[in-house]
């Protein structure tokens, strides 16, 4: 029934729980109720870290103990949401970004369309290749994406 979740969750609130099973969609989690009843929400994929994820299981694994926030109580369908991130930390896959500091990219302006630069890939998702690479004229790093249709074999 649902009264125990009433009785005992609230929105935003750190609960611990385990992972049930993973989806491409996301991660199902078990939390155990202070009165020793199981519930189980989603923790949607958007939500299982900061920045984007393309795989869930590069994230968490079935078994593995967490700690989730209560995003939201479905009454109706009996659904709970849960995240895995902090509030206001943006959302979406990955275009959420909202908690990225603003860059000055103009010392790039110099660069020209026919110059290589060194970098480093830090992840890859299914649509391209995040790469962090030195701002010119510092020591300083930024990290942008090169696009699938502009990554080349070889």
């Amino acid at each position: 029934s649902w009264e125990p979740f009433q009785a005992f969750l609230r929105s935003g609130e750190w609960v611990d729980g385990k992972v049930a099973g993973v989806l491409n969609f996301g991660a199902f989690v078990t939390i155990t109720l202070p009165d020793g009843k199981l519930a189980q929400g989603l923790c949607h994929v958007s939500q299982l870290q900061e920045g984007f994820c393309d795989n869930p299981n590069d994230v968490v694994e079935t078994g593995q103990a967490v700690k989730v926030r209560i995003m939201s109580i479905d009454e109706d369908r009996n659904k709970l949401s849960l995240s895995m991130r902090e509030a206001g930390s943006g959302g979406g896959g990955g275009g959420g970004r909202s908690n990225r500091v603003q860059v000055d990219l103009s010392p790039f302006e110099d660069v020209g369309p026919d110059e290589w630069l060194d970098g480093k890939i830090s992840s890859t998702p299914s649509f391209g290749a995040f790469v962090s690479v030195k701002v010119p004229g510092t020591e300083e790093m930024v990290e942008g994406l090169v696009h699938i249709t502009q990554i080349k074999e070889g």
